[in-house]
C-alpha cells in the first residue's frame, strides 16, 4: 500500500506475488470445490 502510495505506481515485483497468490488461492478453491481430482501444485505459474 505505501509503496503504492509514494510512488504513483505498482512495483512490478509486489504486482507479480499478488497475482501469483491469487492464481494459486483459485487453484486451492476450484480443488476443495471438487471441480478437479488433481493436487494444485505450489507453483504461481499459469
Amino acid at each position: 500500500f505505501f509503496a503504492i502510495l509514494f510512488t504513483g505506481r505498482y512495483p512490478k515485483g509486489l504486482f507479480d506475488l499478488v497475482v501469483g497468490y491469487y492464481r494459486w488461492q483459485l487453484r486451492v478453491n476450484v480443488y476443495m470445490g471438487l471441480m478437479r481430482d488433481e493436487y494444485p501444485p505450489f507453483s504461481t505459474r499459469p
